[in-house]
């Protein structure tokens, strides 16, 4: 990043073991799980979604799913959290968390020909890179406004890009 070079000539390593290294495999497991007690326990962040960090999602996804289970438990009311409704509500954020999965695993894996014309593209048309970098972030997901990965995932392999491009963020 030729932006950031000069903010980096003077960095040093807190410590020797400063660094990031190697990578585990991106997991997503069942979000409910019985007690010996016979109650029913819902997963949220790591425990259920473990996204690589090569995006920095992980925070983000356990705050999307801290804010949709808090609305969903605030609207049960007196009514009981079964292993149904733990199941809905983490359908609910998975909605929205597949694309940040989805993203942050393809940046693990050379990109797509799509993504290389439309980032070359956007290197060199100023109007092109604010829509994709603004746009993307105001997309919604359901009820919820998704973020850059899940924005920009759904632009890159799933959404028309034209159609997407000329509708105003």
């Amino acid at each position: 990043m030729p932006l950031e070079r000069e903010r980096c000539d003077d960095i040093e390593l807190t410590d020797e073991n400063g660094i990031l290294a190697g990578r585990f495999a991106p997991t997503v497991r069942k979000p409910v799980c019985k007690l010996p007690s016979g109650n029913f326990a819902l997963g949220m962040g790591d425990v259920v979604v473990t996204n690589d960090p090569i995006t920095g999602q992980g925070s983000n996804t356990a705050s999307k799913a801290a804010a949709i289970y808090m609305k969903r438990i605030a609207e049960r009311g007196d009514k009981p959290f079964d292993a149904q409704w733990m199941q809905e509500t983490f359908d609910i954020f998975w909605d929205y968390a597949q694309w940040v999965v989805r993203w942050t695993n393809s940046l693990l894996v050379p990109p797509a020909p799509q993504v290389l014309q439309l980032m070359g593209a956007a290197s060199q048309i100023p109007p092109l890179a604010r829509r994709t970098h603004e746009g993307a972030a105001r997309r919604r997901v359901g009820s919820v406004r998704a973020s850059h990965a899940a924005g920009l995932w759904k632009l890159f392999f799933h959404a028309d890009c034209r159609r997407w491009l000329s509708t105003p963020a």
